[in-house]
């Protein structure tokens, strides 16, 4: 947009609305829509707009009206008003300002302005996606955001990265993370200090996907970052992740790297998809720690781009020696699952975000089990190091005939060795049970192996055997199960499931499924 349409647009709308009293509501709303679409366009991406209203929540300080995080027009008046009554406004919202008015703020004015100044450069920008980390539930799904490079005020090349980000300073972030209720920021450190934390520290390989962009896109996205890193704003692990978050900022600044989905979450996976489907990236480097080292040299996957989609619907049926014949089906909202026939990664992962299982049969239907968290982990001892699994599911004992809902909260760690063919794994977990009878404490540990191939599936065999207060877990002593997972298509799996429980009371159940699952 020139500058001239700048001016003209911004001015012609505070001209039309100055004197009338806040609240304005049909008059603004009108001359807001009078002004020319690349305005409201460019104001609403810096804005972070999607489905008309703000990814950023009410309550920040970012907004200057307080109905800014859904009326743009709103804010736009506040906004005018506000560096017109505050000559070091600009400071603080320099974006805004070059968009209404045409011209970066003078830095000279602007002491924090100027010394970011000197040090950010534009010339290089890549969007950079950092592998999953299993021991967090905030960063099980990966984490993505932006790497700027060039030389700063004394000719001296640097980088940086910037990002939205939950603050896991906090002591109770599990359970914020339950709650969506933590605080996120938006944060600017030096590259090589993010480089030294994932790779070095965490374990967790960097891919920098480079993209070009424009200089005005670039000096957009210059000033916008530095308006954005000032203010306190809610993270959400569904509607305003890093993902979303870094897709709104660049967006602002190009809108046709915006994502644009309409539903309700965007995984850093999808999005890293989505820059590499847009065209705009000439080149991928990628930064691999230790553990994807030693799988590259043994010429296994690692890429998180060839990831299928996060969600998963399945559709089945089963026949068991309780229920006889019935009809199955889960819902996953996010899923990854270290049974299931997968080659984009080498690791023995698993990440379940609210599953519901359920069940109907000839005289009856009801929920099996809700899992709303389940982190677990097999790392192989060759190459990873131990990590901590973690879960929490709702669930009665395997020979309840309707809907039992009972809490059981675990925790415990496992190994695995090798990474395809032959792969065999132990786990212990230690947890309590709470059902009709009371808390029931338990420890179980569980033994078997997988056998992965690529044109053939996946095959998991494993026993387990838990040991507890009331001599039993979930109605068994034993357990033995076979599961069998073949990949059909980019979208399409077969699964089959044997289980086979010996109880405490002699009677013996076995129970056996299959069905197709769908992830989309």
């Amino acid at each position: 947009m020139s500058f001239m349409s700048r001016i003209f647009s911004a001015l012609i709308f505070f001209a039309t609305l100055t004197g009338l009293a806040f609240p304005c509501t049909s008059a603004h709303a009108a001359a807001y829509a009078d002004l020319s679409p690349d305005f409201r366009k460019t104001w609403e991406a810096l804005l972070h707009y999607s489905s008309e209203i703000s990814l950023i929540d009410p309550g920040s300080t970012f907004f200057l009206s307080r109905n800014g995080w859904h009326d743009p027009a709103a804010e736009l008046l506040a906004t005018i008003d506000y560096l017109q009554k505050n000559p070091d406004g600009m400071c603080s919202y320099p974006a805004r300002f070059y968009l209404i008015y045409g011209h970066q703020p003078d830095k000279n004015k602007c002491t924090e302005f100027l010394e970011y100044s000197k040090h950010i450069n534009m010339e290089n920008l890549s969007v950079v996606f950092a592998s999953e980390d299993e021991t967090s539930p905030v960063s099980s799904m990966g984490h993505v955001f932006l790497m700027t490079g060039g030389k700063d005020a004394n000719g001296i090349y640097k980088r940086h990265s910037f990002g939205f980000v939950a603050d896991s300073s906090s002591s109770s972030l599990l359970m914020q993370f339950l709650t969506d209720s933590i605080e996120g920021r938006y944060t600017l450190a030096p590259y090589d200090n993010t480089v030294h934390q994932y790779i070095s520290e965490e374990h967790r390989s960097l891919w920098e996907y480079s993209i070009n962009l424009d200089p005005e896109a670039r000096q957009i996205l210059f000033l916008h970052m530095f308006e954005l890193k000032t203010h306190k704003i809610r993270y959400s692990f569904f509607t305003h992740n890093c993902a979303s978050g870094l897709n709104r900022i660049l967006a602002a600044a190009d809108p046709e790297l915006d994502f644009g989905k309409t539903g309700w979450y965007i995984t850093p996976v999808e999005y890293i998809k989505h820059i590499k489907a847009t065209g705009r990236t000439d080149n991928i480097t990628l930064r691999p720690s230790s553990t994807d080292k030693y799988y590259m040299k043994e010429e296994l996957p690692v890429d998180p781009a060839e990831a299928p989609p996060a969600s998963r619907l399945t559709l089945g049926y089963q026949y068991s020696s309780l229920n006889r014949n019935s009809l199955t089906a889960d819902f996953m909202l996010l899923y990854s699952d270290l049974n299931e026939d997968l080659w984009y990664t080498s690791k023995t992962n698993e990440f379940q975000f609210l599953k519901i299982s359920g069940a109907i049969n000839s005289s009856k239907a009801y929920i099996s089990e809700i899992k709303i968290l389940d982190i677990r982990s097999l790392p192989n001892l060759l190459a990873e190091n131990f990590k901590i699994n973690f879960g929490i599911e709702l669930h009665g004992n395997i020979n309840s005939e309707h809907t039992q809902l009972y809490p059981d909260i675990h925790a415990g760690t496992g190994f695995s060795l090798l990474a395809s063919g032959f792969i065999p794994f132990a786990e212990i977990s230690t947890g309590v049970h709470i059902n009709h009878s009371g808390l029931n404490p338990y420890i179980t540990g569980e033994a078997g192996f997988m056998i992965k191939t690529l044109n053939m599936g996946k095959l998991t065999l494993s026993t387990k055997f838990p040991v507890s207060r009331t001599g039993e877990y979930r109605g068994y002593k034993n357990e033995t199960g076979l599961i069998y997972s073949k990949r059909i298509s980019d979208s399409l799996w077969l699964r089959i499931d044997g289980k086979y429980y010996q109880t405490r009371k002699g009677k013996n159940l076995c129970s056996i499924s299959s069905g197709f699952s769908y992830r989309f």
